[in-house]
């Protein structure tokens, strides 16, 4: 339960104003909060609390660790009322298709060893999309994105979607469009080996760091 106790922590950081505003949003102090987000003397937070946070936090943080600590992973949907309801079906299956796209274009855009102004251009909503849709994500801080490569192309594998090699990837990630390309190979504290450790149990443990290409995760004007 790790992972869900996590979640808790990061709706607060994620908060415009942190932990005190969104100790105000729930109507307690923060101290208040921190027992229950902390599980102080057997206090918790229930459930509906904590749809209520992650809905002040603007974040998904408390779903996608339901999900993790379910053995599945989180993924959005589009709401009912932005679309005909014909049209869901069809959008739900273009984002699962979304991954497998992204390696085809780069090798279209790459195939004749020339990337022109119009191919960098559509290189760049592609880095972007990939940073958008990854799921794994290792950095603590939600104001970042932190990818390594070798675990993105891993879990890609266990997925069956195609992505390009890491070669590739290294040209095409730091032509993200929305999300600043900030490092690269920066050592990071790794939240998903962290959530992993903590169920492990006696068995053997991931690396506490790693290295990752890092950027902004908030959209760039």
């Amino acid at each position: 339960m790790e992972c869900i106790k996590g979640s808790y922590q990061m709706m607060c950081r994620a908060t415009n104003g942190g932990w005190d505003a969104m100790a105000a949003l729930q109507g307690m102090s923060k101290t208040a909060l921190a027992n229950r987000v902390y599980a102080r003397k057997g206090q918790e937070i229930t459930v509906s609390r904590a749809m209520a946070m992650q809905a002040a936090s603007g974040t998904s943080y408390f779903a996608e660790a339901v999900a993790h600590e379910s053995g599945g992973l989180f993924i959005k949907l589009p709401t009912v009322d932005a679309v005909a309801a014909e049209d869901i079906q069809e959008q739900f299956i273009e984002m699962l298709e979304k991954a497998g796209e992204f390696a085809a274009k780069w090798r279209r855009a790459t195939a004749d060893d020339e990337v022109c102004k119009r191919e960098k251009r559509q290189l760049g909503h592609l880095a972007t999309g990939l940073c958008q849709h990854v799921q794994e994500n290792h950095s603590h801080d939600p104001s970042l994105i932190a990818i390594n490569l070798n675990h993105m192309l891993e879990v890609a594998a266990d997925r069956r979607q195609d992505m390009p090699d890491i070669t590739e990837l290294k040209k095409l990630l730091p032509n993200s469009r929305r999300h600043k390309f900030i490092e690269a190979n920066r050592t990071v504290n790794s939240f998903i080996n962290a959530q992993y450790n903590a169920r492990a149990n006696g068995s053997s443990k991931r690396p506490t760091s790693v290295k990752c290409w890092v950027f902004e995760a908030k959209r760039s004007a």
